[in-house]
């Protein structure tokens, strides 16, 4: 009987420890609500006994817990988030019906595993609507509306900078000020592996979209290996997108970018500013910059020192291919829809080694479709298999400071091969129509160079088409002839690439993103003239 008490009274312990176990892992984590109207601070925030005010919450808040603002609620206060676990984010979010709680600001210093959702977010002159800074990781901002108002002098309505491995999706971010140079969303100063995605970025006086790895208070940092897909960016005040100052092995894919306004606040209006190195540009539409745009250059990859003490910008080794770029405007002379050039004799700014492959190009209203500066600093640049074209027009290119033809272009230059002067054929969408040269019009991206056999990884010719995730979104799948697997992992120094299943090959197999037909398309889908039309499915949906 005794022995039996005992064992009992063991297995109510064992029972007590398993669960204070299980409580200390989760945080003892907590749900709390915030009613603008209805709580009192002096309440236990339940649903029934809601919190007031953003001050109760930064005070009380521990990681884990879970806080809900009221829809429809606004706060002249600043949310500033406590940091959660890998295990167990902090959690910042709405409930009922309505709008978005309103907040003024948010900030996050140092800050871990912590996710914003569903809020808006906003401020005046008192500092940046949301702020994520010093060694901030692991920040999840979904589907949040973030805005800087008419009064709000900092740089950024969104601004990141020196955080790492944060995710910012479906969110909308505008900058209302437009008196001076001001950005919607900045990922700024030493920011890597994180993703932007899924977003609508609106107006700013200055980028919709900026990315910039370094200054001269941080001359070595750099800002790469970040993804940013499948975004709307629409800026009627300024330029849509950029990255600059090394910025580098960052993937851009899938985005729609356009400008409406010539009102912009940059000394050169761009429709993306394209510098760094071995950055990926593919499957983007870039369009609508009005004709009049005082010195309007389309894709800006001009290489410049900004300051005295910044490194300078330099544009190496980038792969942009698989884009459409149309109706960009601009009247400043020999400027075109893709500009390489260089406004500096600092010999480090070198605009070389680039590879425009497989583009679109055309009917933009700027001077030439297509223009290289005449510089030492520019060279080795190669465009292949593009369709450059404008209605009535002979000269599309201007190069070397004279205007050419794309057959006369590729007989004064060897790096220009297989480009077609043509009509695209193209619907209001951009897709192929019957009968467009981009339909089988595509090179190859590149081949295998390692010896005929099978296995899990092979050497190509040039491994940065490629991406391997980054260890923040997966790899591409890839196309080995009529074989498809998915990159696991690249080695860009011996340009290896190591698959998730066995494949086998011959020597010189391409290598592609998957296609229909007999050769990859010029322009944005892989499709033959008698396959359907398939649009990429977007990775990693939540």
């Amino acid at each position: 009987m005794k022995k039996s008490i005992m064992a009992h009274k063991a297995r109510i312990v064992i029972l007590i420890t398993l669960i204070s176990a299980c409580l200390t892992s989760a945080g003892w984590a907590a749900n709390y609500y915030v009613d603008a109207i209805n709580g009192n601070d002096t309440n236990t925030g339940t649903q029934t006994a809601p919190w007031k005010t953003v001050a109760k919450v930064n005070s009380t808040t521990r990681a884990g817990d879970t806080v809900s603002f009221n829809s429809g609620g606004v706060w002249n206060e600043s949310l500033t988030p406590v940091s959660g676990t890998s295990l167990n984010s902090t959690i910042y979010k709405s409930y009922g019906t309505g709008s978005k709680p309103k907040i003024k600001g948010m900030v996050l210093n140092n800050k871990s595993y912590i996710l914003v959702q569903d809020l808006e977010i906003w401020n005046d002159n008192a500092n940046y609507p949301v702020y994520i800074y010093n060694g901030s990781n692991h920040i999840t901002v979904k589907n949040c509306y973030v805005w800087a108002s008419s009064s709000c002098g900092w740089w950024a309505a969104f601004y990141v900078t020196n955080a790492n491995y944060n995710d910012f999706e479906y969110n909308t971010v505008e900058h209302q000020n437009f008196s001076g140079l001001h950005d919607a969303f900045n990922l700024d100063q030493g920011s890597s592996h994180n993703i932007i995605k899924y977003n609508t970025l609106g107006d700013a006086a200055h980028y919709s979209l900026s990315l910039v790895g370094a200054s001269n208070t941080n001359p070595t940092w750099e800002s790469s290996y970040n993804y940013i897909g499948y975004n709307t960016i629409t800026n009627t005040r300024g330029a849509p997108a950029g990255i600059c100052t090394t910025t580098n092995n960052n993937i851009i894919e899938y985005n729609k970018m356009s400008s409406g306004n010539n009102g912009m606040v940059d000394q050169y209006p761009t429709a993306f500013k394209l510098l760094g190195s071995n950055n990926v540009f593919r499957y983007n539409i870039l369009k609508d910059m009005p004709a009049g745009t005082t010195n309007g250059r389309g894709m800006r990859s001009e290489t410049y020192l900004y300051a005295s003490g910044w490194p300078v910008n330099k544009a190496t080794y980038n792969h942009v291919y698989n884009n459409v770029i149309t109706n960009l405007g601009g009247t400043e002379a020999a400027n075109g829809a893709i500009y390489i050039g260089t406004n500096t004799t600092d010999s480090t700014a070198q605009n070389a080694f680039n590879v425009f492959k497989n583009n679109i190009v055309f009917n933009n209203t700027l001077p030439y479709e297509i223009t290289k500066q005449n510089s030492p600093l520019i060279h080795d640049n190669a465009f292949t298999n593009n369709i450059i074209f404008r209605s009535g027009a002979t000269n599309v290119v201007y190069s070397d400071g004279s205007g050419k033809s794309v057959a006369s272009q590729q007989a004064y230059d060897s790096l220009w091969k297989g480009n077609i002067q043509s009509d695209p054929i193209l619907d209001t969408s951009f897709m192929p129509l019957a009968g467009s040269p981009a339909i089988n019009g595509g090179a190859n991206l590149t081949t295998i160079t390692s010896p005929s056999g099978t296995g899990t990884s092979f050497t190509v010719a040039d491994s940065a088409y490629f991406t391997d995730g980054m260890g923040i979104v997966s790899g591409d799948t890839i196309q080995i002839g009529s074989q498809t697997a998915i990159i696991t992992a690249i080695n860009y120094s011996t340009n290896v690439l190591n698959l998730d299943r066995t494949v086998t090959w011959t020597q010189g197999t391409p290598v592609n993103l998957p296609y229909n037909g007999t050769k990859p398309n010029i322009g944005l889908v892989q499709a033959s003239a008698s396959a359907p039309i398939v649009l990429p499915v977007p990775r990693n949906l939540q």
